[in-house]
């Protein structure tokens, strides 16, 4: 398979969901797919890898001082790199025939997003804590931890299945169709939102929720590097968590009272 053919299998298009990969990752990402893909990596390793890469990332950010800070940053840009590119192998494989689609590698990816983005918040407010001694430090990486975990959504499914295991005929009621594609994620692509204030929109939610926030950290992370000194020691990222901690308090609220009212009209 030429790099040519391998481009056009790996890149979305227009299904794409998240507009700030399109904008950046997508565009580079192909390369190391069709070198990944000729040393004979399959995706679930490159899922693998990922993992290992948010591991030395929250290292990174535990030990925080000096060069740590910019293995935080470096690492946790890495993981959502590797993120992309075994979406990218996944897709050669099932369109090579190698494998077909299957739930245990869907679930295999997912797993890791839950020890993602939740974890680094985890650690970033433990290593701004080791340096500070300010406990609330703790306390702000632990509510962003639980925020980034999108346990609202994921308790939602749960309930949902239980729900549809108990009484199968729910699934007739077309009005609930859309809350159902919304549970799977299944909610946005560029293709059915191309004008402008969608757009915007989305590119907005994308900054704030997901993939936002390990962009935001990964780059704030090599400014504190160069930036940071006695009087504002690692500023970026204390201003930065704070920040993500108020929003996710609002938010899992929100969300929270959305996935109540929702289920209750479930019948």
């Amino acid at each position: 398979m030429t790099f040519k053919e391998l481009k056009n299998i790996c890149r979305k298009g227009n299904e794409e969901s998240f507009i700030i990969d399109k904008l950046i990752l997508r565009r580079i990402s192909v390369f190391f797919s069709y070198i990944f893909i000729k040393l004979g990596f399959k995706a679930d390793f490159v899922t693998l890898l990922s993992f290992f890469s948010i591991i030395f990332s929250c290292a990174g950010f535990f030990f925080l001082k000096n060069f740590y800070i910019l293995i935080g940053g470096i690492f946790l840009f890495t993981y959502i790199f590797l993120d992309t590119v075994d979406g990218e192998i996944a897709r050669y494989e099932i369109k090579a025939g190698l494998k077909k689609p299957s739930f245990s590698g869907l679930y295999f990816d997912l797993l890791i997003h839950s020890f993602s983005m939740n974890l680094v918040f985890c650690f970033i407010g433990l290593g701004l804590f080791r340096i500070t001694g300010e406990m609330y430090f703790i306390i702000f990486g632990v509510i962003s931890c639980f925020g980034a975990s999108n346990f609202s959504n994921s308790t939602a499914n749960f309930v949902f299945i239980q729900k549809l295991a108990a009484e199968k005929k729910i699934i007739e009621n077309e009005s609930i169709h859309d809350y159902i594609k919304e549970l799977g994620g299944g909610k946005y692509t560029l293709a059915n939102n191309k004008s402008i204030t969608a757009i915007l929109k989305r590119l907005i939610t994308e900054l704030i929720v997901f993939p936002g926030p390990i962009y935001i950290f990964s780059v704030i992370s090599v400014i504190d590097y160069f930036i940071s000194n006695e009087k504002y020691e690692y500023i970026l990222l204390k201003c930065f968590l704070i920040l993500y901690t108020v929003f996710y308090i609002l938010n899992i609220i929100r969300k929270s009272f959305y996935h109540y009212k929702k289920l209750k009209s479930v019948r």
